[in-house]
């Protein structure tokens, strides 16, 4: 037995990953299957498509959705007994959308604004339509402030606005890598065919901007940045950004390898892991992307 924790010990403080203890008595796994269950790749699906349509956003024709009575008395009790108290607590104490309206215009103050916004957009259903999201568009091309044109951005993605996807695109050549993340993140849930060229310009681990000189140099992206590029490529189905994703599998930055492999598995109802091999062979046949 202290021969055992002797062991034990050692191996903790040599930092031995691959020492490990298993079961002799324990069944063997046979290799995890590469092409995910008909019902699981289905599952995948109906989850983007509920993140696509977006979390709480208010519906056109509400009315035309099918009717789930459990589900309508579960979301009445959140409304009873837990947004209703927290509004009526917020009205008492001064916190009100016009309060945040105001906020929203002011303009002595980058900070008052960015809030104004974003408690709008957080707080109220009716935020997230229009008169609030044109001038969420108005802000996020002519704010001053960097931040406040981020907090913008951001509500326009909340509020699933396509009319964000050309400010977006835009904003993938901006230095500031917040509003490249913004614009990514914007993009992941609002996907544009045209976005295609700057996400996986972006996607990659440098890319080539030109400096003040004139001259062509390379810069270093962002890592989130790159992560939501992974992200928001997987609603394009293609060989060439199948290729994009393929070539970040085995990145320093696991992050954006993970997000890739995430990305192809939705894209393709198989899982290759971070076999880029494997993945481009698999790339080769009639139809890797199936019946969407």
């Amino acid at each position: 037995m202290k021969q055992w924790i002797v062991v034990l010990i050692a191996a903790v403080l040599a930092g031995c990953s691959s020492f490990s203890f298993r079961n002799p008595f324990a069944e063997k796994k046979g290799p995890e299957p590469v092409e995910l269950p008909a019902a699981e790749w289905a599952q995948l699906q109906r989850e983007d498509r509920d993140r696509l349509a977006g979390e709480g956003i208010p519906r056109a024709n509400p009315t035309t959705q099918p009717s789930d009575r459990f589900s309508d008395f579960v979301d009445f009790g959140e409304f009873l007994f837990w947004r209703l108290p927290k509004q009526l607590f917020n009205y008492y104490l001064g916190e009100t959308p016009g309060r945040y309206a105001q906020m929203m215009e002011d303009d002595k103050s980058a900070d008052q604004r960015r809030t104004g916004v974003l408690r709008l957009v957080t707080d109220y259903d009716f935020a997230r339509k229009d008169p609030y999201t044109k001038r969420y568009w108005q802000i996020a091309q002519g704010d001053p402030s960097q931040l406040v044109r981020v907090a913008a951005v951001r509500a326009l993605n909340r509020s699933r606005q396509p009319s964000v996807t050309p400010i977006a695109i835009a904003y993938m050549e901006e230095p500031n890598p917040n509003l490249r993340l913004e614009a990514a993140k914007a993009l992941a849930n609002i996907p544009d065919p045209k976005s295609i060229p700057a996400l996986t310009r972006h996607l990659a681990p440098a890319y080539d901007v030109r400096n003040e000189f004139g001259r062509i140099e390379s810069q270093p992206e962002n890592r989130d940045v790159r992560v939501a590029c992974a992200d928001a490529l997987r609603s394009f189905p293609t060989k060439d950004v199948a290729k994009s994703l393929i070539d970040s599998l085995n990145e320093k930055e696991f992050e954006v390898s993970w997000q890739a492999r995430k990305s192809l598995t939705l894209m393709t109802g198989h899982d290759f892991r971070y076999d880029q091999a494997k993945w481009r062979e698999y790339m080769l046949t009639d139809n890797p992307f199936g019946k969407r």
